[in-house]
């Protein structure tokens, strides 16, 4: 007997410079530049010094809620309501997501931490991209 089942087909990137990944897992990709300008997602211009003396970089996985509104319109590849805004990365740049978490917890000022997973298909073939979701901090000590 031979297995005739098509194997499923290979996740693609969103964008394959946006997201690292390494053996602790996936991080959002950003570029520093030598006076110290942190950009999301990557140039290979600082927008604040017009350098070019750029590196890749490890953005944080944690950050807090700056904006967030919940959108009822349809789009391309999220059915409403769903959730977006911007995130203030902890010691980072500020950098506009898709939020996977329930009503109560988007607040602005609320911690959200990166997750990196298939957020829809295109022809089948799962599209790995990042959204942040909720979490309690620990209290403080």
């Amino acid at each position: 007997m031979t297995d005739t089942a098509t194997p499923p087909l290979e996740p693609k990137l969103l964008r394959d410079d946006i997201l690292l990944h390494s053996a602790a897992g996936w991080t959002l990709a950003g570029s520093r530049c030598a006076c110290g300008h942190i950009s999301f997602p990557p140039v290979n211009t600082c927008p604040e010094c017009l350098g070019d003396l750029i590196e890749t970089v490890e953005l944080p996985k944690t950050g807090t809620i700056f904006a967030c509104t919940t959108v009822r319109m349809p789009a391309a590849n999220f059915k409403p309501p769903y959730s977006i805004g911007y995130v203030d990365l902890s010691g980072g740049p500020r950098v506009f997501a898709h939020f996977q978490m329930g009503q109560e917890m988007l607040k602005i000022g609320a911690p959200v931490r990166l997750q990196v997973k298939p957020l829809w298909e295109e022809h089948g073939r799962p599209v790995v991209a990042y959204c942040f979701v909720g979490f309690d901090r620990a209290p403080d000590a």
